[in-house]
C-alpha cells in the first residue's frame, strides 16, 4: 500500500508543534521555542519553509512495517546531529556536522573584536579568542542524515495481560468484542522515532540496518523499459535561502511499477563561493522479497575545488543549481564521514511475502 499526502508550509502553531517533537526526542537539555530548539545556549533556527503534511508512505502488509518519509524525521536527525557535535564526543555522527561559514562571517567576527576592544574589553587578539570559544554555532545550511522513519502495526489478542486495561477502557465505551488492539510503533536507527525515541545521530549503521558490502538494489528491474509506471509523485520536504547565500531543499521522488518500489531522497545543499553537498537516499523494495535496499551516496565540495569545472562567466550559475549535473562532478566523501553507502532493512517476513 503507497499513500502520498501534500499539503501547505507548516504555520505558527505547526511550527511550535515541531519543536516539541524534536525537543523531547533530542533530549539533554534541548528546549523548545516557537520556531526553532535551543541547545547548548544555541537557538536553532528551522528552515524557512517546511512542508510538513507532505509524507509519503509505503506499507508492508505481510509484517506490519511501514517506510515513511517525513520532515518532522528529517528535522529530528538533523536535531541529534548537532547534539552529537555539541556534546564533542566524536562520534560518526558529530563528524558529519560541518558549519559552513560565508566570507562576511569572519567580517563579522573581526568587527566584533574591534567594537569590544574600543568598549574598554581586552585586546583585539584576547576578544577574538573570547568569540571563537563563546559564539553560538550550528548547522544552518540543514543538512540532515535522515534516510527514512519506520512504524510497524502490532496486533494484540484481546485479554493479554498489558493490554487489559486499554482494552477494558474501550468496551467501557461500548465497543463490543473487539478481537485485537493495533498499536502504532516507531523503531529506531538513526531516523525519526515516535513514542520510543531512542536517541540514534546516524542511519546505516544502527539497527536494524544491516550494513552490506555491495548495492542490493535490483538496477536492471528498475531499468526495465516495458514495465509501466503505476504511480509516480514528488515532493519536497523543507527549504531555505540560507539567508541569500544559496539553498537547500530536501525532496522526493517515488514511483512504484508492477515488480517494485523506488524512492529517492536528495538534500542538495549550495553555499555561494563556499560549498556544495549532495547527499542522495535511494531506497528500494522488490514485491517478494524480505528487505528494503538503501543506498547513501553522500557528496560535496569547495567551490575552489569545482571551479576548473565552472563556466568561466561568474555570473552563470546554472551548473551550481543543477543537482544532477553537480552529481557528476562532487566526489564521493561517506567513507570520510563514517556513513556506509549500502545496508538492507530487513522485514522479518518470509521471502515469499508480498507487499
Amino acid at each position: 500500500e503507497v499513500r502520498s499526502r501534500h499539503g501547505p508550509i507548516m504555520n505558527e502553531g505547526r511550527l511550535q508543534s515541531l519543536a516539541g517533537a524534536v525537543a523531547e526526542d533530542v533530549g539533554g537539555g534541548c528546549v523548545p521555542r516557537e520556531d526553532s530548539v535551543v541547545l547548548g545556549g544555541v537557538n536553532m533556527h528551522f528552515p524557512e519553509m517546511i512542508f510538513g503534511d507532505d509524507v509519503l508512505s509505503l506499507r508492508h502488509e505481510a509484517s506490519g512495517l511501514t517506510v515513511e518519509f517525513t520532515a518532522e524525521g528529517a528535522m529530528t536527525c538533523w536535531a541529534r546531529l548537532q547534539a552529537a557535535a555539541a556534546a564533542g564526543d566524536g562520534s560518526t555522527a558529530a563528524s558529519v556536522v560541518d558549519v559552513v561559514k560565508v566570507p562576511q562571517a569572519q567580517q563579522y567576527m573581526w568587527s566584533r573584536a574591534d567594537s569590544r576592544s574600543e568598549a574598554g574589553a581586552p585586546s583585539a587578539a584576547a576578544a577574538g579568542a573570547d568569540v571563537a570559544t563563546t559564539r553560538q554555532e550550528y548547522d544552518w545550511c540543514y543538512v540532515t542524515d535522515y534516510a527514512l522513519s519506520l512504524r510497524r502495526r502490532e496486533a494484540t489478542v484481546a485479554g493479554e495481560g498489558a493490554h487489559q486495561p486499554q482494552q477494558q477502557e474501550q468496551q467501557e465505551q461500548g465497543q463490543e468484542e473487539q478481537q485485537a488492539v493495533e498499536e502504532e510503533r516507531v523503531e529506531g536507527m538513526g531516523v525519526e522515532e515516535g513514542r520510543e525515541r531512542p536517541v540514534g545521530a546516524t542511519a546505516l549503521p544502527r539497527p536494524p540496518f544491516e550494513v552490506c558490502a555491495e548495492s542490493a538494489i535490483n538496477w536492471d528491474l528498475l531499468r526495465t523499459r516495458d514495465a509501466p509506471i503505476l504511480f509516480y509523485d514528488e515532493m519536497t520536504l523543507y527549504q531555505d535561502d540560507l539567508h541569500d547565500h544559496g539553498e537547500v531543499t530536501a525532496e522526493l521522488k517515488v514511483r512504484v511499477m508492477p515488480t517494485c518500489w523506488f524512492v529517492l531522497m536528495r538534500v542538495f545543499m549550495r553555499v555561494d563561493h563556499v560549498t556544495v553537498k549532495l547527499r542522495d537516499t535511494r531506497v528500494f523494495h522488490q514485491f517478494g522479497t524480505s528487505f528494503v535496499a538503501v543506498d547513501v551516496s553522500w557528496r560535496e565540495a569547495s567551490h575552489a575545488e569545482l571551479a576548473p569545472s565552472l563556466p568561466p562567466h561568474p555570473q552563470d550559475t546554472a551548473l551550481l543549481r543543477d543537482a544532477n549535473q553537480l552529481s557528476r562532478l562532487l566526489p564521493v566523501v561517506n567513507e570520510g564521514k563514517g556513513v556506509p553507502q549500502h545496508a538492507r532493512l530487513p522485514l522479518d517476513v518470509g521471502s515469499g511475502a508480498t507487499p
